[in-house]
């Protein structure tokens, strides 16, 4: 029984320590010269800016070179390993580009900056119609 309350406790206590979260917001598609300014803030984790580049397609392979960079500030207390996605709508609520950035090796420590680079290189064939976008930020403490 001591066994099963220790397990129990230390998995508890790791849940805790381990906790995250998930945060999405939608923003106009405005990117100037490619880049967009967000200074989108939640939980100490700020999305500064986005730079847009629409690509070409790599032929015969039918794949495109279409990415965003995303800027990621950790302006929390703690360590976060974060991860990034992107998903690009047109007029008509078609989704026109998808993609994430995954979770890089590693932490983003407290007061750090990186960049997260989201690919779309299956579904951006009409990216170029694009009205709004939604990014989606997942960390992890």
């Amino acid at each position: 029984m001591k066994k099963i309350f220790g397990f129990t406790a230390a998995f508890l206590l790791f849940s805790l320590l381990s906790s995250g979260r998930i945060t999405t917001k939608r923003f106009d598609w405005a990117p100037k010269n490619g880049v967009q300014v967000l200074n989108w803030e939640d939980g100490g984790i700020t999305v500064k800016q986005i730079e847009f580049d629409l690509g070409t397609v790599v032929k015969p392979l039918r794949v495109s070179t279409a990415r965003a960079v995303v800027r990621v500030d950790n302006d929390s207390e703690h360590d976060v390993v974060p991860g990034i996605a992107i998903a690009i709508f047109d007029g008509n609520n078609n989704l026109v580009a998808a993609g994430d950035g995954g979770v890089k090796i590693g932490d983003l420590n407290k007061g750090d900056r990186d960049q997260f680079t989201v690919t779309f290189s299956h579904v951006f064939r009409n990216i170029d119609q694009a009205k709004y976008f939604y990014v989606s930020v997942e960390t992890k403490y």
